[in-house]
């Protein structure tokens, strides 16, 4: 049924695969998320389509554990 108007990620977001980013609609297609930060601290965002990019803006603080199928890939540290 793709392109949606509307994707509700219900966890954390490290990673949002493009996949998934494309299959928010044009205008009005939204993508709603957690952006996971440090910790269990993230930030609550809306995506909406412009073009063939999304465009993020925060919308509060929140906390969440991140999804593990959303997790960056683990790279080597120094």
């Amino acid at each position: 049924g793709a392109p949606y108007d509307l994707i509700l990620i219900e966890g954390g977001v490290e990673v949002l695969p493009e996949a998934i980013a494309g299959q928010v609609q044009a205008p009005p297609g939204r993508l709603v998320m957690v952006r996971a930060g440090a910790g269990r601290v993230g930030h609550a965002v809306l995506g909406q389509r412009s073009g063939a990019s999304l465009v993020f803006h925060e919308i509060f603080d929140c906390a969440t554990a991140p999804l593990p199928q959303f997790r960056r890939a683990a790279a080597f540290v120094f």
